[in-house]
């Protein structure tokens, strides 16, 4: 995010880039991108911000955001870029964006290897499956674009990557 820098005494004769910096986290919490009715919301979250903050009376030029996105197949990485662009711009400063990894949504169109899978776990589990894209990306992304039949199975994770990560007791009895 480029602003324009100055000093901490005369805020207004420069733009700062980490006030765009956090306005841009809060906004992407609340924007709005196209929905799919059988998947989670697309979701973009600042995970790391960083401005050169050496000197104390001195705004930055620049600050820069890492931004995760987990988004489904009715928003595209280039909706992503232009709400990005639309939020920093309104704050007067610009973006230039780097887009790093660009693993798109999958979801796996073999519904009757997920029902095979379901139909065992019901017999020898006793437990209804619940099939959803909520737990965000998986490694089995990389099988099934070659072909080979995969989904991701596991318990509940209430706090997933956060603190006290923990799975339900009554998940793994």
């Amino acid at each position: 995010i480029i602003g324009r820098g100055g000093h901490a005494s005369k805020p207004e004769k420069a733009i700062n880039p980490i006030d765009a910096l956090a306005v841009l986290a809060i906004q992407l919490q609340l924007f709005e991108f196209e929905k799919a009715n059988d998947m989670v919301p697309t979701t973009a979250a600042v995970t790391y911000a960083h401005a050169d903050g050496r000197i104390t009376n001195v705004i930055p030029r620049e600050a820069l955001a890492r931004i995760d996105v987990r988004y489904n197949r009715a928003t595209r990485p280039e909706d992503v870029i232009s709400a990005v662009k639309m939020i920093v711009e309104g704050q007067g400063c610009t973006a230039e964006i780097e887009v790093v990894e660009n693993s798109p949504y999958y979801m796996n169109p073999n519904r009757e290897f997920e029902e095979c899978v379901a139909a065992a776990v019901r017999k020898h589990c006793d437990i209804d499956v619940k099939f959803t894209t909520e737990g965000g990306s998986s490694d089995a992304r990389f099988f099934a674009w070659n072909g080979i039949p995969a989904l991701e199975f596991g318990t509940r994770r209430p706090n997933m990557h956060g603190d006290n990560e923990a799975v339900y007791i009554e998940d793994v009895k």
